[in-house]
């Protein structure tokens, strides 16, 4: 598919499905057991953002060539815009969190230490933990498209593989602070992916592969033999991680991100059509937005459940309705963004989001 607008609505898909794989890994303890075994086998939010995040920094390369200096400045304000996102978390939710003792964070430091520690992200506070780790990928993601525009991916995907490397032995090399559930120098390996990828596609104008219906069997061959690998036992216990990841965790991620990135692009047509394609793709074109949503809506369910354990049922009832409200709220920000006059939250909201 030729991608003509400034909007990649696979991609957005992809985004889309990304966020519903968080919402499900953060609220698998509240599903029927197999469920949730089946959600925390099959789970590659992280992974599968992070690489997408680097696809669409990739896809930039053309525009980084004639000008790498507004480019770069754009990468850092989008950081900058994570790290003001990450800060308003700390202070809302960050506050929530301590003040009703979810987690451990507050048995072991002080509100005022802990805030602190929070807000140099320094802290793994529970659901707010994932935005930090974009903060290193942005700030160097200019150098990622300079080795790319100049013809060093080789170099750039080896020096890239060699910190993983190292990060298999010793994953919090290059953190601080807690030792991250998502350390930088592991996950950087999805985003240079991701970025090469995302390079390749624009300079070809489309990114779905012509034979991507034969990538998708492969991969789906591939996740077969390695779940069989892992959950035969084959691989013994113990050795495979993926918080953080190490290079067992990478094999099996693997496959597993193919299947869908391959099953997306291969049935993008008639997905096209699927009327909740557009509800998960409105999630897609506004990840952050929604990740902030969510965190909120699953914060309020966890001390909902710290106050008074809640049964199942209205687990399931409350997470189906935070998905509603999720959607209404950015179908509503949409809307209001496309009128005449766009009202002044809205205009706050994109500064902070878009």
């Amino acid at each position: 598919m030729k991608q003509t607008g400034t909007r990649l609505h696979a991609i957005d898909t992809l985004r889309g499905v990304t966020i519903l794989e968080m919402l499900a890994a953060h609220f698998a303890g509240y599903f029927p057991k197999p469920v949730e075994l089946a959600i925390v086998y099959t789970e590659t939010a992280m992974a599968l953002f992070v690489l997408l995040a680097g696809f669409m920094v990739g896809w930039r390369v053309i525009a980084f060539g004639d000008r790498p200096g507004a480019v770069s400045r754009d990468l850092w304000r989008r950081a900058a815009r994570v790290l003001a996102v990450q800060v308003l978390l700390v202070l809302t939710a960050g506050v929530v969190v301590y003040v009703a003792g979810l987690g451990d964070v507050a048995k072991t430091q002080s509100f005022a230490k802990y805030m602190a520690e929070s807000l140099l992200l320094a802290n793994q506070v529970p659901l707010i933990h994932i935005l930090p780790t974009f903060l290193p990928l942005f700030m160097l993601a200019p150098i990622m498209l300079y080795a790319i525009s100049a013809g060093h991916e080789l170099l750039l995907l080896g020096v890239s593989a060699t910190l993983f490397v190292a990060g298999h032995y010793q994953p919090h090399l290059l953190g601080y602070g807690t030792p991250a559930i998502f350390p930088f120098v592991l996950f950087q390996l999805y985003f240079v992916v991701g970025g090469i990828a995302g390079s390749r596609a624009r300079r070809v104008g489309m990114i779905e592969p012509t034979d991507a219906m034969r990538y998708l069997g492969m991969a789906t061959i591939t996740l077969v033999l390695t779940m069989a690998w892992v959950h035969l036992k084959f691989l013994p216990a113990g050795t495979l991680s993926t918080h953080p990841l190490n290079l067992y965790g990478l094999i099996y991620h693997a496959p597993l991100i193919a299947v869908i990135v391959f099953g997306v692009l291969a049935f993008q047509p008639y997905i096209a059509r699927w009327r909740v394609s557009e509800p998960v793709a409105r999630f897609g074109r506004h990840a952050l937005l929604a990740f902030v949503l969510h965190v909120y809506c699953a914060i309020l369910l966890q001390v909902a459940n710290a106050w008074t354990p809640l049964p199942m049922a209205a687990n399931l009832l409350a997470i189906a309705a935070s998905i509603v409200v999720m959607n209404f709220a950015l179908a509503r920000y949409e809307a209001a963004r496309d009128a005449p006059v766009e009202p002044r939250w809205v205009r706050g909201t994109t500064a902070l989001f878009g």
